[in-house]
């Protein structure tokens, strides 16, 4: 699950406040790393699901259409990074899902 401490480093990054990324990517990231890698949330009981992350790629796809490439070149390049890493921890999801023959509707 290398995806995982990919995206970990990617939300660090987003938080460091010498890199000056804006605050939208730094609340985004913030945001995933509550909702999805907090010790909070037990996994046991209340697994990812391959729904949650394509959802966040969603929302990563409506900021990289409406964020300014000029202004913004760095945090579109973190979004892009993210987006990719998300999107093998979906494909993880989705192999297991086929695995145990969990229907495509139930996440």
């Amino acid at each position: 699950m290398e995806y995982i401490e990919n995206i970990k480093k990617l939300c660090g990054k987003a938080d460091d406040p010498g890199l000056g990324y804006a605050q939208i990517t730094i609340d985004f990231f913030q945001s995933f790393e509550e909702q999805f890698l907090s010790d909070d949330r037990n996994l046991a009981e209340n697994p990812i699901e391959r729904d949650e992350l394509g959802s966040m790629q969603y929302a990563i796809s409506t900021l990289l259409d409406v964020i300014d490439n000029q202004r913004f070149q760095k945090d579109i390049q973190l979004f892009r990074e993210m987006y990719s890493e998300i999107e093998a921890w979906r494909k993880e999801i989705e192999a297991r899902n086929i695995l145990l023959k969990i229907p495509r509707h139930k996440g």
